[in-house]
């Protein structure tokens, strides 16, 4: 507000009157500057003098000063020289660059690398890593799985005969080289070796539908496929071009004894991860040797990790982070426990328990669900828990230090393409932000929030949050235009140097911590995992029967988001089936990236300059057929109400189709547990996806409930426990060993 009117004079012989603001007492406004225009005695100007008032409930002094001082700044700048555009003016003082450019970003760490060696591989590689592990700790305890346990000696073995196999069959430094082996032993093997072979590692999801394997397959083809007996034919389909390797060397001969492996160099890739860029198409993300190995030893230092330590591989998180879980433990001498794939929140609970994992990565919505199972407090080994993948929600913190008191939260940030633990945190009591935090830079890591103009933004201002450092992926497989979009110079390092652009709008605060204010473009996180909504979007525009589509989300039944499509038939008096457009999308789409529900429209409504306009996206609606006809199914029907936040459904609703996801149907399967006293596999719940089908599997299962806890007789011999009766098979049958020796 500017005060430039006539100001009244009182004039009294000898006195001197001057205005006196009085304290109001409460704000008018959450935020308001006054500027007051002063004269002098001669009734000239003598300046524009500025005044803030604020809420005290929203605003602190400190912030309210820093406002003051940059708008000082602006005017000041301004009236020197009006012909710049207010966009690149420097409000910023010579302080704050120094905070924003060297203070928060004073991250250089020097590695603590293995020597080097005539033969053996370079030191800044993840191989090199390994082998020096290997060589100090080799009967310690590496990969507990359930088809193997393995110590370092044991795994060092089998990887490098893997590795000289592959190099045997033609493989050199840069081939790309696919795993697709289901969580096991055998896929730790298969990464090591592709490593050591000085291949990239393409790690292929299996739990994606043939068409997006083929499509990944196809987009980087791979010179070999390791995979297994049970995989062989889906991956000769996808690939047809590749030789198959299977894994355990079943029908190879061993590779001959002077069989050279080149190794990798430091800027070699490792490992090749795919993505979905804005526009839906995969990108291939090429990360080298050289910034694994950063932050494999920046987890292994901040998480204080140890031989004592074991930490669990489940396969949740994206391939990027699930690199992290597969190379951070056997680069620390820590042992690797592969969960079996298709493990509910019950069964994971009881693997941390059997098997006394320390430490546990879960995406926060896996965390969530996790911590919902009643076991979960029973879980009292663990010492960390690692986070990431998804912003985390508000009280999760809590709700964690209130299950696990003696668990550690990292929170961990970062794309794939910058090793995807780029800042991090550690959350502690007095953590309650506003926003999700993201953390500070690791290590050899910087991290920019900046404007259009590549400015950097003072903490508080929300800008686009830039990466950089020793972390940045290579870029995107033959890829140079969205190479060169989202990899670009940086202006505040050396030549050379490069920033990546996350896309991610964000903001600093007072102490240098990055806190998550949402996308500057499209794309969600759902259940941990990124979607890129054109993705779906192109898929749903391919089927026959579609004229258009949108994709979109809005808060499901539960209150947590869900992924809408809107389409559009090409024949509106018979639109295509909703049915049938999830079975197209489901064949070429990760299931994360499968819409839940399905809108039709006549038309997609358009802003003015004929973009779709998400925000006039109607509500999606549902519909009941069935009711239930026995107890079975009225109990399920009200399960699936209360899950899916629902009034009612019929027998005949699809659990996914309303809104359900992989971590609800953890609850579905414990829910169930409790009512009916079975234990029900989580994969009935993907096979069996409406009422009516799996009712048949709850009255047909014979596999029987948990057995009530009641007082036992003390026995004068207590019995071994099955844990204790393995190991006395293992020691019976391989004689002594120091693998399980506990000090």
């Amino acid at each position: 507000m500017l005060q430039n009117n006539a100001v009244a004079s009182l004039d009294l012989p000898g006195v001197v009157a001057c205005p006196l603001d009085g304290e109001g007492g409460a704000a008018k406004f959450d935020l308001g500057f006054n500027f007051v225009e002063r004269t002098g005695p001669d009734g000239g100007p003598a300046g524009i003098e500025l005044t803030v008032e604020y809420s005290a409930d929203l605003f602190d002094e400190e912030t309210v000063e820093d406002l003051g001082r940059r708008l000082v700044r602006l005017l000041s700048l301004g009236a020197a020289d009006p012909a710049m555009p207010i966009g690149q003016l420097d409000l910023l003082e010579p302080r704050e660059w120094q905070r924003l450019l060297t203070g928060w970003n004073d991250t250089g760490r020097t590695l603590e690398l293995p020597p080097a060696t005539e033969t053996g591989p370079e030191p800044e590689t993840v191989t090199a890593l390994f082998a020096a592990r290997a060589a100090r700790t080799p009967g310690g305890l590496a990969v507990a799985a359930h088809d193997a346990r393995l110590s370092y000696a044991e795994l060092e073995a089998r990887s490098t005969a893997l590795a000289a196999l592959l190099v045997a069959r033609g493989v050199g430094r840069g081939d790309v080289v696919a795993v697709a082996v289901p969580r096991s032993a055998d896929l730790t093997v298969a990464h090591l070796a592709v490593l050591r072979a000085g291949a990239v590692c393409l790690p292929v999801e299996l739990e994606h539908p043939a068409g997006r394997i083929r499509a990944v397959l196809d987009d980087a083809p791979p010179a070999v496929v390791i995979t297994t007996e049970g995989w062989r034919s889906v991956l000769t389909r996808a690939a047809p071009g590749s030789a198959v390797l299977l894994t355990g060397g079943d029908g190879h001969e061993a590779a001959p004894a002077s069989t050279v492996l080149p190794g990798p160099l430091p800027d070699s890739p490792a490992y090749l991860i795919h993505t979905v860029g804005p526009d839906g198409e995969l990108r291939g993300v090429l990360l080298p040797h050289r910034g694994l190995v950063n932050r494999l030893l920046w987890t292994a230092d901040t998480c204080r990790l140890d031989e004592d330590d074991r930490i669990l591989l489940t396969g949740r998180s994206d391939p990027g982070a699930s690199v992290r879980e597969l190379l951070a433990p056997l680069v620390a001498g820590a042992a690797q426990v592969v969960a079996p794939p298709g493990d509910d929140a019950a069964a994971l609970a009881g693997l941390v328990r059997e098997e006394a994992v320390t430490t546990l990565p879960l995406t926060p919505s896996a965390l969530e669900a996790f911590l919902a199972e009643p076991d979960a407090a029973r879980c009292t080994g663990l010492r960390r828990v690692l986070c990431g993948g998804e912003p985390l929600p508000a009280g999760l913190a809590e709700r964690l230090r209130a299950a696990l008191p003696g668990a550690e939260l990292h929170v961990l940030y970062g794309p794939p393409e910058a090793s995807s633990d780029a800042l991090a945190l550690t959350a502690g009591p007095e953590d309650a932000a506003t926003y999700p935090p993201a953390g500070r830079p690791v290590w050899n890591t910087r991290a920019f929030v900046l404007d259009a103009n590549l400015l950097p933004l003072p903490p508080g201002s929300p800008g686009e949050l830039y990466l950089g450092g020793v972390q940045l992926a290579h870029g995107y497989l033959g890829r140079g235009a969205q190479t060169a979009e989202r990899f670009v110079a940086d202006p505040y390092g050396p030549p050379g140097s490069r920033l990546y652009r996350t896309g991610d709008l964000a903001r600093f605060t007072r102490d240098g911590t990055v806190e998550l204010l949402g996308r500057t473009d499209g794309r969600l996180t759902l259940d941990g995992r990124s979607v890129e909504p054109a993705e779906a979007e192109r898929v749903l525009s391919a089927h026959p029967g579609v004229a258009a589509a949108a994709v979109a989300v809005r808060p499901g039944p539960t209150g947590e988001p869900a992924l809408v499509a809107y389409h559009v038939p090409t024949a509106p008096a018979a639109p295509a089936d909703a049915a049938a457009l999830r079975a197209h999308a489901a064949a070429l789409l990760p299931g994360h990236c499968v819409p839940a529900h399905w809108v039709v429209l006549d038309a997609l409504p358009r802003t003015a300059d004929g973009r779709v306009d998400r925000a006039a996206l109607p509500e999606p609606t549902h519909s009941t057929a069935r009711a239930p006809r026995n107890d079975v199914e009225r109990t399920l029907c009200d399960l699936f109400c209360e899950l899916l936040g629902v009034p009612s459904v019929s027998i005949d609703d699809s659990f996914f189709d309303l809104g359900g996801h992989s971590l609800l149907a953890t609850r579905l399967v414990s829910r169930v547990r409790a009512t009916f006293g079975i234990e029900l596999p989580f994969r009935d719940i993907f096979d069996a996806q409406s009422v009516v089908a799996l009712a048949e599997r709850v009255v047909g299962s014979s596999v029987g409930g948990r057995v009530a806890l009641v007082p036992m007789v003390r026995p004068v011999r207590v019995p071994l426990s099955f844990a204790q009766r393995r190991l006395w098979f293992l020691n019976r049958m391989e004689g002594p060993s120091g693998t399980y020796n506990i000090p």
